[in-house]
């Protein structure tokens, strides 16, 4: 019997987004769900190349609330501050809003859970 090596591959943030995005287009308490290509979008009126801190994932629940969820693969990246910002802003808000590394954090900032 032959010795084997099991290569893990981590999953890129894209394709965690792609996975959480999946997820939630499958579950009826989601009316309405769209990802940012956030990279591309600058503040306007400003010469600056800091960028405005748009969520990775917005939408909304079949009951209205609108959220916003900025993803990192379940290792490493990490928060911009202007990313921080924009959550940080929506929770003072009272708008759902948060980081997440798992689906079941996804599920947490989206419906309490």
């Amino acid at each position: 019997m032959g010795f084997g090596i099991l290569f893990l591959m981590e999953e890129t943030e894209g394709e965690f987004q792609k996975r959480v995005l999946d997820h939630l287009r499958l579950d009826k308490r989601i009316a309405l769900i769209w990802r940012h290509d956030s990279d591309r979008v600058r503040a306007r009126k400003t010469r600056s190349r800091d960028r405005i801190g748009l969520p990775d994932i917005q939408g909304y629940t079949s009951k209205g609330e609108s959220f916003n969820l900025e993803l990192k693969r379940p290792s490493g990246g990490k928060m911009r501050p202007a990313q921080e910002a924009f959550i940080l802003k929506c929770q003072s808000l009272k708008i759902r809003a948060g980081f997440a590394r798992s689906l079941l954090e996804v599920e947490a900032i989206i419906f309490g859970e």
